[in-house]
């Protein structure tokens, strides 16, 4: 709500902020986790591993490079966690029920991205925000752009569909102290849907394992292709010009071989030609695609109707030498 600064109920405000502000962080220490270490007896009852909440606001997926086996996501998350330092009444601060600090003042939970190839951070640290509730939760934004890897099984492509995992861990605090949780506000399904030109995301899930290092959430995006650009550019044309061709090698003078050897030589340059888009498209594998196999199959479509082209001239004239021969005995 804005106030003007000049009334008696802001300049109040302020003060009980101000001093709120120095009864929770006289004597804090960022630097300390607010876990119970593990090993202190008498052990307390509720010295429960502390919950690590995380919500997913947004997540776009900017690029997918086949060949790299590399997706490149845009992410933003909203991460909870309960310090029991920063626990106060509001009724003793005007009633206050939550204040804005600078996120770099509070303890904050080591989390990274795990089988990431690069990770970018899109918020300024001096300038991020946290918010702290009067019984202890803290509420942090993290935006990243991270480059994952990603499996990817090409034998269907382009009508191919993948699960790309995404992976976080919590650095340095083990099961037994500290563990995720998806927060009650997680939607996946507000995501779902299409994230760029070529790809839509059909489902977006989540799972948490707890490992020895620590605790670990995995987010599996599955992704389908928008095969529009392979049909109409690629399989379409190389269907159209395989029928041109072998329609005119039929129709076509059947003494004329030359012309018919130069429509397969034709042919076969724009194959190679497709062939060569699809070697910079796809990675090295052992399994052949199904344009792949689409367009070797044109090839030898078109390789084979040159050849009984030619071969039905040179046996069109062999026997017609043959009937020569035996009419030639029969006037003898």
């Amino acid at each position: 709500t804005v106030l003007s600064a000049d009334t008696e109920v802001y300049k109040e405000f302020t003060a009980n902020n101000a001093n709120l502000h120095s009864t929770l962080f006289k004597a804090y220490i960022k630097e300390l986790a607010p876990t119970y270490s593990i090993g202190i007896y008498p052990t307390p009852e509720d010295s429960d591993p502390m919950p690590i909440s995380l919500n997913l606001n947004y997540f776009r997926l900017v690029t997918v490079d086949q060949v790299s086996q590399t997706a490149e996501v845009v992410i933003s998350m909203q991460v909870y966690w309960v310090d029991l330092r920063l626990v106060w009444n509001p009724s003793e601060h005007g009633q206050i029920p939550y204040v804005l600090v600078k996120s770099e003042s509070v303890w904050q939970p080591n989390i990274s991205p795990c089988d990431a190839r690069a990770r970018d951070t899109i918020d300024d640290d001096k300038t991020s925000m946290a918010k702290v509730y009067s019984n202890g939760t803290v509420s942090v934004n993290l935006n990243w752009a991270i480059s994952y890897s990603c499996e990817m099984v090409m034998s269907n492509f382009p009508f191919d569909s993948h699960t790309c995992r995404m992976c976080f861990v919590l650095n340095q605090l083990t099961p037994l102290e500290a563990t995720f949780e998806l927060s009650r506000l997680y939607n996946p399904i507000t995501m779902n849907g299409k994230i760029n030109n070529e790809w839509a995301l059909v489902k977006l899930s989540a799972a948490m394992s707890h490992e020895y290092y620590g605790a670990a959430i995995y987010f599996d995006a599955e992704i389908i292709r928008h095969p529009t650009f392979w049909v109409q550019l690629v399989i379409i044309p190389a269907y159209a010009l395989g029928v041109l061709i072998i329609t005119g090698l039929f129709l076509g003078d059947e003494e004329d071989v030359g012309t018919a050897v130069n429509y397969g030589l034709a042919v076969m340059m724009s194959i190679t030609v497709i062939i060569g888009i699809l070697a910079d498209s796809l990675p090295k594998s052992l399994a052949l695609p199904v344009l792949g196999y689409f367009v070797l199959g044109q090839l030898i479509i078109v390789c084979c109707a040159v050849l009984f082209v030619v071969i039905r001239r040179e046996v069109k004239k062999g026997v017609m030498r043959l009937v020569s021969y035996y009419h030639k005995r029969k006037i003898e």
